[in-house]
This record gives C-alpha cells, structure tokens and sequence, in this order.
C-alpha cells in the first residue's frame, strides 16, 4: 500500500482495499449470530418437543367416534419421543442451511422458504392424520365395536407420523432450496 502518494488513485485505491475486510466481518459476524440463534432455537424445540411429546400427539391424532386413543411408546433403541424432538431440533438448522446453501439473502426469500418447509411438514401430518383417520373408520371401528361395545381405548404409537413429518420436511427443504435459491448471473 502507498499513503504518502498524492495520486488521488492511490488514495481510493488505499480506502477501498480497507473498507471491504471490515464488511466482510460484519457479514461473518451476523452468519455467525444467525447459527447460534438457529442453534439455541433447535435446543428450546427439542425441549418442548420432549415436554409436549403426548399433548401434541393427542392433537395430531383423529377424532373417531368410539375410539379413544392412548399415546404410548414402545420399547425401542431410540423413542418416538426422541425422535420427534429431533425432528423438531432439525427443523431450524434445515431452514438456516437453505438460507445459507442457497444463498438466501433477501428477507421475503427467507420468510418464502421459511414458510414452504412449514407448509410441507404440515402437510406430511395432515397425510398421515388422514390415512389414520380413514383406516380406523373404515377397518378398525367396525371390527372392534361389536358385541354391544359402544367405545374402545386403543393404544398407539405416532412413530409413523414423525417418518411422514420427516419426510414433509426433506421434501420441502429440497424445493425451497431449488426454488428460492438465488440464481448465478453469466455474462456472456
């Protein structure tokens, strides 16, 4: 760097060269401030989701008629309870990975993306609310209700609806991605 020339050049030339180190800080300072927001926001929903495990399955479960369903958990390696606390702990990390692979700058891209992974994982219980929902009105209601039984306590497991929210999840992470991401100019 020359500071005693007094080519005016040499002068902007000195000033710009100084000036993008300190942007290039500030962009790594608010990536680095949006990891531990995503970070410390993953940690809050796996805790509410090992808190809330029965309470938001009871919700997601259908509504029959002399069906009453039990939320239990099989003895397995890794608990559906666990397993839905991971899902809900991943949920923050896919969208700033979207944000961050897809060079997601602009806020409306960001709430878009945000909003379409939301939509799919809501979706993927929905599907699977109604396939149980119509596999027990169907099936299970008229073979179980007979005999003079008027209503039933049946136990359940909601490991597939974590497998249908998990999918709804990687099915919308890959479409935000390939349709919010921000386009490579060429110049020709």
């Amino acid at each position: 760097m020359v500071l005693h020339s007094t080519n005016q050049n040499d002068l902007t030339f000195c000033t710009k060269s100084f000036a993008k180190p300190r942007v290039a800080a500030s962009k790594l300072k608010i990536s680095k401030n949006i990891y531990i927001w995503t970070l410390g926001f993953s940690i809050i929903l796996f805790v509410l989701g090992q808190l809330l495990f029965v309470k938001a399955f009871k919700l997601f479960e259908p509504q029959i008629d002399g069906i009453f369903f039990q939320i239990i958990e099989h003895k397995a390696t890794l608990k559906t309870s666990t397993c839905f606390s991971l899902l809900l702990f991943l949920i923050p990390i896919f969208i700033a990975l979207t944000w961050r692979l897809g060079y997601i700058t602009s806020l409306n891209k960001k709430i878009a993306s945000t909003l379409f992974i939301l939509i799919f994982v809501t979706i993927g219980i929905f599907a699977r609310h109604q396939e149980v929902k119509i596999y027990f009105t169907t099936v299970v209601k008229p073979a179980l209700l007979t005999n003079g039984k008027t209503s039933i306590i049946y136990p359940i497991d909601p490991l597939n609806f974590v497998y249908y929210m998990f999918a709804g999840l990687i099915i919308g992470w890959i479409l935000a991605f390939v349709l919010f991401k921000q386009r490579k100019k060429y110049k020709i």
